[in-house]
């Protein structure tokens, strides 16, 4: 069993599939809450401000709180799920790579602080002024979603932006994330990532990136420290950890099995390289996780 990538075509309305989705959450739970209250990713990037109402959002195995005032940033194949301890409100808009690229032609959606990389933080708590414009601009991008007309596309692409300058804003004043990266370095960190997920199975030393990428492994280091306070070897770390957990959860498989599954020689090299990373054997996150 794997964990479900919902495409955005899962959410189109009226027969049409779209690039972008604007709705009240409230709305979006009552439509589609069979699918997004379970482990689930998505192949697009998602926004959530919530503006009444508690609870937890875990994405990737780590959990964030629900309250008013708290902003998500998913991107494509975060895995996450939602658990509600009461009636919450607020607003979501989800959108492809491709939709924001034809809108925003000076802009890459990489180079916002909170999509630099699959590991950056996905949650902040919004200040009550931005709470405030965020919330208006969220409001007028689903009216002009719900009454399409001339260039809705286009404004809607407009209060997005607004809504991601005024969100990156916050998170700059919140987290230690360098505005000064270059975007030579994001470019190649995001190479990167897709080698990982390309041969992490197979290939976990930094060397093996580093070739592929025609750099030296030294200025790999450098990019990774630059980008999240990393290193190679960690950030390849932490997608097989990431791998591991997620096979533990939703599959039948043996620990051994899961060993194989991963590449490594045998299960003690798994056991150790586990608790090297999370401080705790497999086996425990299977006790508490299953």
């Amino acid at each position: 069993m794997k964990i479900p990538i919902l495409p955005i075509s899962a959410f189109e309305e009226n027969g049409q599939t779209k690039a972008v989705y604007v709705n009240n959450f409230q709305d979006h739970l009552e439509k589609h809450h069979k699918d997004i209250l379970k482990p689930h990713a998505h192949d697009f990037f998602i926004c959530v401000l919530f503006t009444a109402g508690f609870g937890t959002h875990t994405i990737d195995f780590n959990s964030y709180p629900i309250h008013p005032g708290a902003l998500f940033f998913m991107q494509p194949k975060h895995v996450h799920e939602w658990t509600f301890d009461s009636a919450v409100e607020g607003w979501i808009f989800f959108h492809s790579e491709t939709f924001y690229h034809t809108h925003q032609m000076n802009n890459r959606i990489h180079e916002w602080p909170f999509y630099q990389s699959t590991s950056t933080y996905p949650y902040i708590q919004l200040s009550e002024d931005a709470f405030a414009s965020l919330s208006k601009n969220f409001k007028e991008m689903y009216h002009e979603y719900s009454d399409l007309s001339a260039y809705s596309y286009n404004k809607i692409a407009a209060l997005q932006q607004l809504i991601y300058i005024d969100a990156a804003r916050e998170y700059l004043k919140k987290y230690a994330v360098k505005q000064s990266i270059s975007k030579r370095f994001v470019q190649t960190y995001l190479a990167f990532e897709q080698l990982i997920e390309t041969h992490y199975l197979q290939e976990k030393s930094p060397s093996f990136y580093a070739e592929k990428l025609a750099v030296s492994t030294k200025h790999l280091h450098r990019i990774c420290s630059a980008i999240n306070g990393s290193n190679p070897t960690k950030v390849i770390a932490e997608r097989v950890i990431l791998e591991a957990k997620r096979m533990m959860v939703v599959s039948n498989l043996q620990l051994q099995e899961i060993a194989n599954e991963l590449g490594f020689e045998s299960y003690p090299y798994f056991n150790r390289f586990f608790k090297k990373y999370c401080g705790f054997p497999p086996r425990s996150f299977v006790i508490n996780n299953r």
